[in-house]
């Protein structure tokens, strides 16, 4: 478990939950529920991020494929746009 989190208690605390779903369906709700709780604390780690790194998770994000930093600092820079309020 250690290695799967970083020893980070939220993210145990999560795994545990989810190993705890008997159903496929159980497993989605629990899905859904999860990114509602967590999307407040997820959004301030990426706004407090500099920009140079935002710029670099963003263009990962829009890679979705593995890519090297020579690949990623080869893309046009892109501004990520705001947060909804």
């Amino acid at each position: 478990m250690l290695i799967l989190t970083g020893g980070s208690p939220r993210l145990i605390l999560i795994l545990v939950e989810f190993m705890q779903t008997p159903t496929l369906r159980d497993l989605m709700d629990n899905l859904n529920l999860l990114i509602d709780q967590n999307t407040e604390f997820f959004k301030s780690q990426l706004d407090a991020l500099p920009v140079v790194e935002r710029k670099v998770f963003a263009s990962l994000l829009d890679a979705w494929d593995p890519s090297t930093a020579k690949q990623i600092a080869a893309k046009p820079a892109r501004t990520p746009a705001p947060y909804p309020p």
